[in-house]
């Protein structure tokens, strides 16, 4: 039988051939074996593989073998526009350094990211979704269709022009209107009027602070408001496209999910997109891919930072609407006025069945970790299901991540220098200085939505961490300063409703999020190979990094040979963050496969990468690494947990051989709820629909398939661990008990061993490492309480000592993290002691923000067993 000729378009994805294509032939006898086509790979001129051929195309060139007359078979797109990469596979495995063979079924499994909860939206997750979604593939929309004589002249004008966009946006007059009378406003305006008249004993004086405060609710409501029109869209579509086609390889959504956010918004309902927060370019990458899938673009909270001349007036257009940093003029007094007005704008918006976008963190996160939630805009979600103003809501989380950021990094901000305020020249500058580098690719990923009204009939409270390092009792967590609570009446559990929400979100964005081939890169770098390592070393980590960051249900966004894909990870992150350096070796002889070397010649030098660990450019590597922390945070939380109890018995054990490692479940579980406790402010451990020390257990089993811990031969798998959850959740210990019922419960307890194998140690090391920097900082930071043993201190002056404390000790080299001295985490350690009351702030009279200790830790004896707690924890 003839050949069979089988074509793909295949993108370029060298910077100097940006947007073109070729057409790639592959003839196959059909006779020869048709597995060879699957594993053959189309590569790019940057030697990364962008598209393999699918088990479907096998299958039709199958079924042509009868056919006397042989045509070229055109895979079908499953949305018309250009056809893209699939992303590789690599097949499921546990982290070792050889990884096992794997069956067929496991090198194509790929995870779909974004279903909706089975606890908490039952009927959601059935909503929009269908077998065939997650097969949908990757459409890279920074490629726009050439299927006509204009649409090759002027692919990207003709693109945007002819995107079909029925959309009708609210004009921005009548939401004012409305916003002005609604009865909030006019409430906070007689309020307002009140205080500032000596509770309206004065007539004449109260009229004249009522006339002021409706003047002002008027200016904020204009100020605040925002309309959108499609001629904006479709020309900053084209610019974005354009400029973008310089900078970047590719903009990737899952067509499976589009799908899902377009028949979301075919039902009367309006939607809430709730993305992390990375990048300006967020905003804009967020409306594009909603513009180009035909659904409504949404109404976007944006900061005032950015009401910047020209800049400003754009954004306005596209729907964003400028709220405050800080909602309140003075510290200690509310503004009324603005956050009513806030408030009854959201909710016009919603009345009129727009769609909404905010970022749950507040801002830009500083770490590359996702941020606590804030709930003030998502309250007043809230209050409009509650209020009647809507009948229900989708809440659709959402994710756009980025091999590399555009517009920079936050190094000078984690150093303790203050935000730059950006200016009407910053975005030019940024865009002069984006074109000097390569950016790689983006990937937005979008949840399946999931409806308000089905999440709260639902819902329920997540119960607070309470251990012996917070030492005093807590009812809630901490709830965000910026928030709107008080613009009406809120109760306790409405809080908590509005909290449990915010971190469901969260959880949700940060698990639908795709790992860029930057972040693994980095993480790995900085985690295992700290000191360089040879590429054949990095590639096989690599991969199998990759393999287990997929068996955890996160996807990659990327694909290739692990080879390839290293490269050019390297070339995106730059010489700056990765070097090559040549190393000396002891010298040994070279084998004869050594290509240009003479058999026996001895070589004194290998070429490492080597990644960047000094200040301040460590910041940044360890901002594309934390994108992966999130995947093993909770192995690393027990990792440290078990070291803290028996890191001695391990230093004897890699020494010499002696009886087993042994550790008691029962510690190991506490003392890892202790550090979750530590860390609350750097990680969303749970959901409120799921249970922390369940998850332990979880992470538990993930240590003993690892080979880490040694299963006890007298139980069974995640039976046994679920059973000890429950055992152990009955006795928590935030519930109130007598001591001897917790003994009772305890007394069937199990040891655990420790495996102490070279192999086995290396990971229990490994994962130890990945949380090191943050307990590092944090313990720093507790050291530098001492300092308000003697007097109380402005947090101004507290915070700059501190952070010179940290950078000095890692300028000596007595720091094992250099990353440790970052603000952030500096920041984050604060928010903790002042949590469990360790610390307290308050203001002076001429309204300074002062810090002093608490009751119970101003004694050198008292703070000094709060730090030797902490200290158990570094190792």
């Amino acid at each position: 039988m003839s050949s069979i000729l089988v074509y793909f378009r295949v993108r370029l994805s060298s910077t100097s051939q940006i947007g073109t294509e070729r057409l790639i032939f592959h003839r196959l006898p059909s006779s020869s074996s048709m597995e060879a086509i699957q594993r053959q790979e189309l590569s790019s001129d940057s030697g990364r593989r962008l598209e393999d051929v699918s088990s479907k195309t096998v299958k039709e060139i199958q079924d042509q073998k009868s056919h006397k007359e042989t045509k070229p078979v055109r895979r079908k797109n499953a949305v018309p526009g250009p056809t893209t990469s699939l992303d590789l596979v690599p097949e499921l495995a546990k982290f070792k350094t050889t990884p096992p063979s794997t069956s067929s079924y496991e090198k194509d499994y790929r995870p779909f990211m974004g279903r909706a909860c089975q606890r908490c939206s039952t009927h959601s997750r059935e909503l929009f979704y269908h077998k065939d979604i997650p097969q949908k593939g990757i459409l890279n929309i920074g490629i726009p269709p050439r299927n006509s004589l204009l649409g090759r002249w002027f692919p990207y004008s003709h693109y945007v022009y002819t995107v079909p966009n029925g959309c009708s946006y609210p004009e921005a007059k009548s939401m004012i209107s409305d916003a002005v009378q609604h009865k909030r406003v006019q409430r906070a305006i007689h309020r307002s009027a009140m205080n500032d008249s000596d509770g309206g004993k004065n007539e004449e004086s109260y009229q004249r602070a009522a006339l002021k405060h409706t003047k002002r609710s008027i200016f904020v409501i204009k100020r605040m408001s925002a309309t959108i029109l499609n001629i904006t869209l479709r020309l900053t579509g084209f610019l974005i496209m354009r400029v973008l086609s310089f900078l970047v390889d590719g903009i990737h959504i899952h067509q499976g999910q589009a799908e899902m956010v377009r028949e979301a918004a075919k039902r009367d309902v309006p939607m809430i997109f709730v993305p992390l927060h990375r990048s300006h370019l967020d905003y804009l990458l967020m409306s594009l891919t909603l513009f180009v899938n035909q659904v409504p673009c949404p109404f976007i909270a944006a900061g005032d930072n950015l009401n910047i001349p020209i800049i400003g007036w754009w954004f306005r257009h596209l729907g964003a609407f400028f709220i405050k940093r800080k909602l309140d003029k003075e510290v200690g007094k509310k503004d009324l006025i603005y956050r009513a007005a806030l408030h009854t704008f959201m909710e016009s918006i919603l009345q009129r069945n727009q769609n909404m976008e905010f970022f749950i963190e507040g801002g830009r996160t500083r770490s590359g970790k996702a941020l606590a939630p804030k709930g003030g805009l998502l309250s007043c979600v809230i209050d409009a299901y509650m209020d009647g103003v809507i009948a229900d809501a989708y809440i659709v989380p959402a994710s756009v991540t980025y091999e590399k950021i555009i517009e920079g990094n936050f190094v000078s901000e984690q150093m303790g220098l203050s935000k730059k305020k950006e200016g009407i020249f910053s975005p030019i500058k940024g865009l002069w200085n984006a074109f000097q580098a390569r950016y790689g690719n983006i990937r937005i990923n979008y949840a399946q939505p999931f409806s308000l009204k089905e999440y709260l009939d639902s819902a329920q409270t997540s119960a607070p961490i309470q251990t012996e390092l917070s030492m005093k009792p807590r009812l809630t967590k901490a709830i965000s300063d910026n928030s709107l609570y008080g613009t009406d009446v809120v109760l306790e559990d409405q809080r908590q409703l509005i909290r449990g929400l915010g971190e469901h979100i969260v959880l949700d964005s940060q698990a639908v999020s795709s790992v860029m081939s930057t972040n693994l890169l980095a993480f790995l770098l900085l985690n295992r190979f700290r000191r360089g390592a040879t590429m054949k070393q990095l590639q096989t980590g690599f991969d199998n990094l990759r393999q287990e960051v997929i068996a955890r249900r996160r996807d990659v966004g990327f694909s290739g040979a692990a080879a390839d894909v290293v490269k050019h990870a390297i070339e995106i992150l730059g010489p700056r963050l990765v070097r090559r350096e040549e190393r000396p070796v002891d010298p040994d002889v070279i084998p004869s496969s050594t290509l240009g070397e003479k058999v026996g010649q001895r070589r004194s030098h290998k070429e490492l990468v080597v990644p960047t660990t000094s200040l301040p450019d460590v910041f940044e590597l360890s901002y594309y690494s934390n994108g992966v922390v999130s995947v093993f945070a909770m192995e690393s939380v027990l990792a440290i947990a078990v070291s803290s109890l028996v890191a001695d018995k391990l230093t004897a054990a890699s020494n010499s051989r002696q009886k087993p490692v042994l550790v008691s479940r029962t510690r190991v579980v506490q003392r890892a709820e202790e550090l979750c406790d530590l860390l609350q402010f750097e990680f969303t451990f749970t959901r409120p629909c799921e249970n922390l020390l369940t998850m332990i257990a979880e992470a538990l089993d993930s240590l003993i398939a690892n080979e880490v811990m040694v299963q006890p031969k007298n139980t069974q798998g995640t039976m046994a661990d679920a059973q000890y959850a429950q055992r152990i959740a009955r006795t928590s210990f935030w519930e109130e008990g007598e001591e001897g019922d917790r003994v009772n419960d305890y007394h069937d307890d199990v040891e655990l061993e420790v495996a102490t194998s070279p192999e086995a140690l290396d990971k229990l090391s490994f994962y130890q490492r990945i949380l090191g920097p943050l307990v590092e900082g944090y313990w720093l930071s507790s050291c530098n309480l001492v300092r308000l043993l003697d007097c109380d201190m402005t947090e101004a002056e507290f915070s700059s000592t501190t952070n010179s404390y940290a950078k000095e000790r890692v300028a000596k080299g007595l720091s094992t993290y250099t990353e440790s001295c970052a603000m952030d985490t500096l920041r984050n350690s604060w928010k903790v002691f002042a949590h469990w009351k360790v610390i307290s702030y308050y203001y002076t009279q001429d309204k300074t923000k002062s810090v002093q200790l608490q009751e119970g830790y101003r004694t050198e004896e008292q703070l000094s067993s709060f730090i030797d707690k902490i200290e158990t924890f570094k190792l």
